[in-house]
């Protein structure tokens, strides 16, 4: 039987389950809106890009020999006024922020008595309409075992595998986005600046991030890539203010991972940059993308018949089965000195 809880209440506490859409089993991903043009004077058109429209979720659900009083509360639960989280019982680690937008539609093919209590069978349908189209994971990584087969619709990593977070005094580091979506950022950061202020770069993406100055501390800067907002935060009087002052232009999303290989059969020699790979054939797409050796992340910079070069000398000699993933390669330059940086985001995946 199949399940799905809505704003943190399961469907089987009224009896009622799903029957999946076929259709949806083969590619359940949101439909797109292109842009493009015809041209008048010549074959074709020009195609300028595309997005994800909202996604809408049309459940059939059956209820059986379920009492009054909860097929009440079922009504209730499910009323237009409704919004919150669903999650589907086959895909339980991740979840979309979900309306109502549809009048609940059904009929009642059964009602009988069992003792003093009236029992109700029936079916209905309710569509739920995500507007932001894409799942969001539950968490970015896994500790020792994936029990819930995340990975196999994602990059998510073994959190020992995770990049570390930044020091404040770094200036170049690697950020990891396990989602199948690029995914919005929130970052926090203080401290103080010249009169030139300084840039925070995805050099990945290609954006750039400039701020002109930083408020005095322990106040600090948020920048929400999704919402387009500066705010200023106070956590010494709690207060919060839009504070578009700061900031010039800009503002940073993280590329998806693009879990490219995994289980690539490695061998490498301490002292050397150069890796045999066996069983992977790799091209020019994949200078740019990182291997993981040795416990720690090393940057590909060439491929060559036999395997790829990396930006750094192994410390040791050895042979592996290794995962070559996509990296967000951070920046931060001009002179500015770090009381915090934080960057938070929350993975999307189809």
């Amino acid at each position: 039987m199949n399940g799905f809880s809505f704003m943190g209440i399961h469907s089987s506490t009224f009896g009622v389950y799903y029957i999946p859409d076929e259709s949806s089993l083969f590619d359940d991903r949101s439909d797109y809106e292109v842009y493009d043009e015809d041209i008048d004077w010549h074959d074709g058109g020009i195609y300028y890009g595309r997005k994800a429209k909202p996604r809408e979720f049309s459940l059939d659900c059956y209820y059986e020999d379920i009492p009054r009083k909860t097929y009440e509360k079922l009504k209730q639960w499910l009323s237009g006024k409704q919004s919150g989280r669903l999650v589907f019982d086959d895909k339980p680690w991740k979840y979309y922020d979900v309306y109502i937008t549809k009048k609940p539609s059904g009929k009642q093919y059964s009602q009988h008595e069992h003792g003093m209590e009236s029992l109700y069978s029936g079916t209905f349908s309710i569509t739920f309409t995500a507007y932001e189209p894409f799942g969001k994971l539950e968490y970015s990584s896994y500790d020792t075992v994936d029990t819930d087969g995340v990975t196999r619709y994602c990059g998510m990593l073994e959190k020992s595998k995770l990049p570390a977070a930044p020091e404040l005094s770094d200036r170049r580091f690697i950020f990891y986005n396990c989602g199948t979506e690029t995914a919005p950022t929130i970052i926090r950061v203080g401290g103080a600046t010249d009169k030139d202020g300084f840039m925070i770069r995805n050099e990945t993406t290609g954006q750039k991030c400039r701020l002109i100055a930083l408020p005095p501390s322990p106040a600090y800067l948020e920048l929400d890539s999704q919402k387009g907002s500066v705010t200023l935060v106070d956590p010494s009087t709690n207060q919060r203010e839009l504070m578009f002052e700061y900031h010039d232009y800009g503002f940073i999303d993280l590329e998806p991972s693009g879990l490219l290989y995994d289980e690539v059969l490695v061998a490498y020699t301490s002292g050397s940059n150069t890796v045999t790979v066996y069983n992977k054939e790799l091209d020019q797409s994949h200078v740019g993308k990182y291997l993981y050796l040795g416990g720690k992340w090393m940057r590909i910079i060439a491929v060559t018949k036999s395997g790829v070069v990396l930006n750094g000398n192994m410390e040791a000699s050895g042979e592996e089965s290794s995962t070559i993933v996509v990296m967000n390669q951070m920046a931060i330059e001009g002179n500015v000195t770090l009381t915090k940086f934080e960057m938070e985001y929350t993975p999307l995946v189809h």
